[in-house]
């Protein structure tokens, strides 16, 4: 999953397509979004995750946006903790692994 938002950043459609490139070419399946306010990033990560599950093999999410302290910004100064957004995608996906980048 590449997750972007055009809203600080002028590059990130361009830069959200090369990586998906990279990643289609490797043999993933890549899925785009582009968001704007975080609720709606966990929405459609949480709708994808539950059409995929049974699919799933490895799982990345490229989330390109500005931040800070842990937390990504979006339009209207919505933001989000990246915790919330791991915590989210592994309660969606039935696994017992452990997400890598998850802290503690």
């Amino acid at each position: 999953m590449v997750c972007y938002n055009t809203i600080q950043r002028e590059g990130a459609l361009e830069e959200a397509q090369r990586l998906g490139d990279a990643f289609d070419g490797l043999g993933f399946l890549v899925l785009k979004c582009c968001w704007t306010h975080f609720n709606e990033l966990l929405n459609w990560i949480t709708d994808q995750l539950l059409m995929l599950d049974k699919e799933i093999s490895l799982l990345v999410v490229c989330t390109m946006s500005h931040g800070f302290r842990g937390h990504i910004v979006g339009k209207e100064r919505s933001h989000g903790e990246i915790t919330n957004l791991l915590h989210r995608v592994q309660s969606e996906i039935s696994t017992t692994t452990p997400l890598v980048g998850e802290g503690g």
